[in-house]
């Protein structure tokens, strides 16, 4: 059944791994359209044959090659995939395999519709099957509106969900002349209301019920013990929906809404993407301890270079203080102390006590006179050892002459 084109064009999906492969303008024979799932399985309480091979070639004889098959429910069923609206009404009419095997094919109850969310203001006042009805010519076949409480009142809302024929959601929807984004649905993790585990409903338990606040084999209406939770051992109920097994449900469901892929594939992908965030998270780790390393050595290199410079000021230092002493203690030319008059030629370095060290220029007529006395330079020279200080006189002008004491 070829699927209707609504008359302002087909509405093209997002990036999906069901998604058209070659436009559609570009496929006039539509072999590689959207992904269909058909299931085939044995008939008048038949078996399917092990052998693969026969099941493929009586494919291949009445349809060609398709998309992809696999079995499914224990190999009772086989999913098969195809892309083309031709090969889909042939498989439709396959009634035998090659080996006489009777077998049914039908198309799959659930695997070809996908549904998504929009929401629109404009049709608050109509009702569902009348909205369904209008969207009909676009591929929907189911609208469910999303309700709230107000005043202990159940109320309908502006949003809604929508089911499509086909595998991929569209981007946008006419409401008549309005064009209203979509957004991918995403639905509650399948949860057994019996066991508590994932992946299947009550319907379809293969497990004994157990309680869902203490995980016990016993259901207790009003459960006075410790709540257990037996998926990821945690101290809160089975049901919470803080539970990190559920919401790694949740984070499988996105992936396979996302990508239009099983729920098992699902849970491949989920644990390829965990084990690639734990390792760039250890790898991070490394890069900052690495990163934290080589700041300390920097820092220790740069200390030590102060370090250094500091006992190289201190040896600049300790030269400078040797050199300023060595020329204190090593004697010059001018050390020794003389009192010399500069009209007599008498040395002090004499050894005879006798002779004055310092004579007083005789007065005479004409000699009171400052002018006419001979000035007296003081050196530094070393006295005789039998000589006090006070022996030392420094002539003045006049008649008045001052002891040198405490010369030195």
């Amino acid at each position: 059944m070829a699927e209707s084109i609504p008359p302002w064009g087909p509405v093209p999906g997002p990036s999906h791994r069901n998604s058209r492969t070659v436009p559609r303008w570009m496929d006039p024979n539509d072999v590689h359209g959207e992904v269909r799932f058909l299931v085939l399985k044995a008939a008048a309480n038949s078996k399917l044959p092990l052998n693969p091979f026969i099941i493929a070639k009586s494919i291949d004889q009445i349809a060609g090659r398709i998309d992809g098959a696999s079995p499914t429910d224990g190999g009772k069923t086989v999913l098969l995939k195809v892309r083309s609206q031709q090969q889909f009404d042939k498989l439709l009419q396959l009634k035998k395999l090659i080996d006489d095997t009777p077998v049914t094919v039908e198309p799959h109850p659930t695997k070809n519709t996908c549904q998504c969310v929009v929401s629109c203001r404009e049709v608050a006042e109509l009702d569902e099957s009348d909205i369904c009805q209008a969207l009909q010519e676009q591929q929907v076949v189911k609208v469910y509106r999303f309700t709230r409480k107000v005043n202990e009142k159940t109320v309908p809302t502006n949003t809604m969900v929508l089911t499509f024929k086909g595998t991929v959601p569209p981007t946008h929807v006419w409401f008549g002349y309005l064009r209203v984004p979509t957004r991918p649905y995403y639905p509650r993790p399948m949860q057994c209301f019996l066991c508590g585990r994932f992946g299947h409903t009550k319907a379809k338990c293969p497990n004994p019920p157990i309680c869902q606040n203490c995980g016990e084999s016993t259901i207790h209406p009003d459960c006075p013990n410790q709540p257990h939770c037996i998926n990821c051992q945690g101290n809160h109920p089975t049901n919470n929906r803080s539970c990190p097994a559920y919401q790694q449900e949740q984070s499988v469901t996105r992936i396979r809404v996302d990508m239009g892929i099983s729920h098992s594939e699902a849970v491949k992908v989920f644990r390829s993407q965990l084990n690639i965030v734990t390792q760039s998270k250890v790898q991070q780790r490394l890069i900052n301890d690495n990163t934290t390393s080589i700041d300390h050595n920097r820092k220790i290199m740069e200390l030590e270079k102060q370090i250094t410079d500091l006992i190289q000021q201190n040896i600049e230092l300790q030269t400078k203080i040797r050199e300023i002493e060595s020329k204190k203690n090593i004697p010059s030319d001018d050390s020794d102390t003389t009192l010399t008059d500069s009209n007599s030629e008498a040395s002090m370095d004499t050894a005879d006590n006798s002779q004055p060290l310092c004579s007083t220029p005789k007065r005479g007529r004409g000699t009171e006179s400052p002018e006419n006395i001979s000035p007296v330079r003081i050196t530094k020279n070393r006295r005789p050892s039998n000589q006090s200080d006070s022996d030392f006189e420094i002539p003045r002008y006049g008649n008045q002459s001052t002891k040198l004491s405490n010369h030195r």
